[in-house]
This record gives C-alpha cells, structure tokens and sequence, in this order.
C-alpha cells in the first residue's frame, strides 16, 4: 500500500477526500479482497481509537496552555522556547498514538487474512457447471470458464473473480454490493440477475442485465455504465469504447446447452464452436467475409457437422473433419 492511499483513508476517515480521491480509493479497493479486509480494520480502529486520541490531544494542549501560563513573568526567548518544546511532545503523543493504532491495525488485518481461503472452479471446452456461493449467490459458468470466490465474504462488499463467460443471479444484501471482477472490466450489483461474457481472447466483451441494476466499470475506471432490468453494454477491449444495447434473452440460452450466434462475426462463431465442442479449427479459406454477421441457435445434442452444414452455405466454404477435434476450413 502507497502513502497515497493511506493518506487518502485517514482524509476519507476524517470527511476531508475529494471526489477525486474518494475514486481513487474505490478503485484501490476493488482490486483485491486484502484491500477491503485492511481499509476494513482500519476503519474499525479509527473509530474505536478517535476518542483515546483525541483525549490524549486535549490532555496535550491543556498540559500545554498550563505551561504557558505559568511562564508569564519569563523572558520571551524563553517562553518561545518552551512552546516550541511542549508542542513537539504534542506532536509526539499524536503520532505515537497513530503509529501504535496503525500498526495494530495492520497485524489485525493480517491475521484476518490468514483464517481466508480462496476457491477457484472452472470448466473445460463442452462443459456447464453451477456454483453457490457463501452468500447463495448462483453462478453458471459457460464452456473454459473459471471463477474465484473466498470461503467467506467479509467487508462491506462481496468481490469475486471471473474469466470466460457466467450467469449470476446475486443474492440480495443491500448493504453488502456484489462485485464481479474481469481482466478488462468490473461489475457491480446489490443483488440481481446478469450475463457476463469476458473471455480474454474476445475482443467484444459484454454485460447483459436481466433484473435489477448493475453499475459497469472499466478497469482503470475512466467510463461507467449504469445498466438495468433489458439493458447491456458492449465493451471494445482494444479501444474501450462502449455501445449500450437491449439484452437478448437469447443471449443465456447456453445455460441450457443451446449454442446460439446473435448477430455474431466470423471469429467469434469460430471461438463459439471450439469451446461448445470442444474442438480446434484450421482456416485455409482467405475470401470468407469474416464480418458477416449470423443469426442462429443449435439445440442441446446438435453435433458440430450440423452446425458446419448451415454454416458452410452461409459463408461459402467447405470443411473437413480430421482426427475428430480438427476442423479445416477450405
């Protein structure tokens, strides 16, 4: 942790941050569960330790104007002298006091974190899995997803990690706010039902919003959403730029095994498909108009032969299947 950010707690503590600073902190926070358990016990003594620190500065400065006043009758160098000596103890008795608090807080958030541990669950190409949380949060991760969650959420939020793709519904806890954390993106929520796509190799990445209100964050947090019930929005990773958009029920139809393209592009379908069966493709075909965008579903136990026969017609080629989980493209 910087002295920035420190001195941004203690201002934030004491009502004295800027809007600015205050964005800053929320940021710090959101990057790991060991921020949040720290400015956590930091808060927790601040609080409990304000009135002891504050009883030892009004002792401090009584102490302080006593002396004064009973040095009326000494020379001005002197008296100069000893308020500069009475205020140096005052400013001791202070830091001393913040250092102590400081560093107590930090062994508390230490000791904290060592009772934590982190579980990660994923899937592989072809595969669905369901995940409940400590707070009953439902997860449904998509095909060579993962997500990562401690054993139990404390702080004011519940932060969680996901690459790939994944349907939450969040249980409600108002006071508690529901964060999910991508490599390009975070998503924040008090408790409702959403789709994240965020797989690293997507260039289009998305949030798609199905109850409730979620508040979408880039990851330096320079651009913010706020998405509800029918609403999402479309994140251009290379260029940050976003597009607001209806959400498509179509587009949590996986949950059931459908696999289903919604005005996708070329790639995109092609990634689609390797990760739905779980195969690889070899492209020798270089005049496919790869920003032709297709509109279609295959229900559960369609095989990649039938998806390939519609797709073939569409963007004239033709394919081969070699060693069962190679697909070349001619």
């Amino acid at each position: 942790m910087t002295d920035e950010i420190l001195n941004i707690i203690v201002k934030s503590l004491n009502n004295e941050s800027s809007t600015e600073e205050n964005l800053l902190l929320e940021r710090w926070l959101l990057k790991s569960e060991s921020n949040q358990l720290y400015y956590q016990q930091f808060k927790i003594n601040w609080t409990k330790d304000s009135a002891k620190l504050n009883n030892q500065k009004a002792k401090a400065w009584n102490e302080l104007s006593i002396k004064l006043n009973s040095n009326q009758t000494k020379t001005v160098y002197l008296r100069t002298k000893k308020v500069l000596s009475w205020a140096a103890i005052v400013v001791f008795v202070l830091f001393s006091g913040y250092l102590v608090y400081f560093q107590v807080s930090e062994s508390q958030v230490n000791q904290v974190q060592t009772q934590l541990t982190y579980q990660k669950v994923s899937t592989v190409n072809s595969q669905l899995k369901e995940v409940k949380l400590p707070d009953n949060t439902i997860v449904k991760l998509n095909n060579n997803s993962s997500i990562e969650f401690p054993n139990e959420f404390v702080g004011n939020t519940r932060n969680v990690k996901l690459s790939g793709e994944a349907f939450f519904e969040v249980s409600h806890n108002a006071e508690k706010p529901f964060i999910v954390q991508t490599e390009n993106f975070s998503v924040k929520v008090l408790g409702t039902s959403f789709n994240i796509h965020a797989y690293k190799e997507s260039s289009l990445q998305d949030v798609s919003v199905f109850s409730g209100k979620v508040k979408f964050t880039t990851k330096e947090g320079n651009k913010e959403v706020l998405l509800t019930k029918g609403e999402s929005v479309t994140l251009k990773v290379t260029s940050e730029e976003l597009a607001r958009n209806n959400s498509n029920p179509k587009q949590i139809q996986w949950i059931d095994g459908v696999l289903v393209f919604d005005g996708d592009k070329f790639d995109r379908i092609v990634q689609k498909i390797e990760r739905h069966f779980n195969v690889k493709f070899k492209i020798n075909n270089k005049d496919i108009d790869y920003d032709k965008a297709f509109v279609g579903s295959f229900k559960k136990g369609d095989k990649v032969e039938d998806v390939l026969e519609v797709l073939k017609y569409y963007y004239d080629f033709n394919f081969r299947i070699k060693d069962k989980n190679t697909i070349i493209i001619n």
